[in-house]
């Protein structure tokens, strides 16, 4: 990817956008109640590739956001607004700066407007999130690539109903792509239904022997692997139990899934985890 033209340019949407759960009376109540969202980027000083992981929590349990460098050890930001500066386990000056104060919240975690989130690494801007950051871009001068969206994992609990649940969110499969909502529906024994930008894609029977299972899709002419794992929400018969949804982009047509050639290079495509847990 080139180099921006400036540093506001990396200033963008996020990849995916949570949407408002729907479910009936016949299902339980979905709650978003962590979502992690992990980018890679490029140092342009060396190229040197870096992968940071955001997760926002609900608080009071935790603190509501967190930022990881690499394989280090989350970094939690329990005030609203602040910046600190610490060196990661391969030696780069790492910056994290960040304002919550105004945010404004959907039904999730995550706020959808009124923040901004920064990480620097070595003086270089890696990542912005939010809206409010354009200042905060405008005092760093030296150019930076846009980070690219590798996956993002939404963790989802499930009260009340009789065993299931409706869920739905809003995602975009490649960078500059139209937004779809994905949608997943299970209902005690019966059937489960997953559905891509209106249509329903997968419509299995008989859960209790197709508890596991994928399907191949297209959305905007990428093929998209979708697969579900109920093994866990059935049979391990108490809260705590998880449903697996997986929305996976191929890097190309012809690649296959989780191609070993692909795992090797780390080329694969962005992908979207679901996990809902069976709640008290």
């Amino acid at each position: 990817m080139k180099a921006m033209r400036d540093l506001t340019f990396c200033f963008r949407d996020h990849a995916v956008k949570v949407s408002v759960p729907s479910c009936s009376s016949a299902v339980g109540s979905a709650t978003v109640n962590a979502v992690t969202s992990v980018f890679r980027c490029h140092l342009a000083s060396d190229g040197k590739e870096l992968v940071i992981r955001v997760t926002w929590c609900k608080p009071p349990a935790v603190p509501p956001l967190s930022v990881a460098i690499a394989g280090d050890e989350p970094y939690l930001l329990c005030r609203r607004t602040g910046s600190c500066t610490y060196l990661s386990s391969d030696g780069g000056a790492v910056g994290l700066h960040w304002d919550v104060s105004s945010a404004n919240y959907g039904p999730g975690p995550e706020p959808t407007n009124g923040f901004f989130v920064a990480v620097v690494v070595d003086g270089q801007l890696c990542l912005l999130l939010g809206d409010r950051g354009k200042d905060f871009a405008k005092r760093l001068t030296k150019p930076v690539q846009a980070p690219e969206p590798l996956s993002r994992e939404e963790r989802v609990v499930v009260t009340g109903g009789v065993g299931g649940c409706r869920y739905s969110t809003r995602v975009r499969f490649c960078e500059g792509g139209d937004e779809h909502e994905v949608w997943m529906r299970w209902e005690g024994e019966k059937e489960i239904e997953v559905g891509v930008g209106g249509k329903r894609a997968v419509h299995a029977r008989r859960l209790w022997w197709n508890f596991r299972g994928s399907h191949v899709v297209f959305v905007d002419g990428l093929v998209v692997d979708v697969m579900w794992n109920l093994h866990d929400w059935w049979f391990a018969g108490r809260p705590g139990g998880c449903a697996e949804f997986v929305f996976r982009r191929r890097s190309s047509p012809e690649a296959r899934l989780w191609s070993e050639e692909e795992m090797a290079s780390r080329a694969g495509g962005f992908c979207l985890f679901i996990r809902a847990f069976r709640g008290y």
